[in-house]
């Protein structure tokens, strides 16, 4: 990804080159052929970047994964805490700021599937609250 886009006359002489040769100046082109350098150059930016679609679901990808590795850092968390209460507020108030984006208000709160997802962190987190700890009576199983 680029930190700054071409500039409008950057990419008219781009496409003048491609379309008419390198020794042509877009400045001696014709009327028609002028609207022809303007008609590609709006057809392109339309066009999507297939490598920057690539790179975009990778790092979408990364970017779950290390969501389910929080989740599971806070859980083992919660698990291993003296207070589980304690700790389950702990790991939500850590959690909860880093799923709200500045700017995107409106979309957090309408959005069925940001709350499903707060509703599932939620949900495990209090169910690591209810995990057994120490040794069960019944099997022996160590669950420390």
């Amino acid at each position: 990804m680029k930190a700054q886009g071409k500039t409008l006359n950057e990419l008219i002489a781009y496409k003048t080159k491609s379309l008419y040769g390198d020794k042509v100046n877009f400045n001696n082109l014709s009327v028609s052929q002028k609207n022809s350098v303007y008609s590609t150059v709006v057809q392109s930016a339309g066009k999507s970047n297939h490598e920057v679609n690539i790179k975009m679901q990778r790092f979408s990808g990364a970017g779950r994964g290390l969501i389910f590795l929080s989740l599971a850092v806070a859980v083992y968390q919660i698990y291993e805490a003296e207070d589980r209460v304690l700790e389950t507020q702990r790991q939500l108030a850590i959690s909860t700021p880093g799923l709200q984006v500045p700017g995107v208000e409106e979309y957090w709160q309408d959005s069925c599937a940001v709350q499903a997802l707060l509703f599932a962190l939620l949900l495990v987190l209090l169910l690591a609250v209810r995990l057994p700890h120490g040794k069960s009576a019944d099997s022996g199983i160590n669950y420390v």
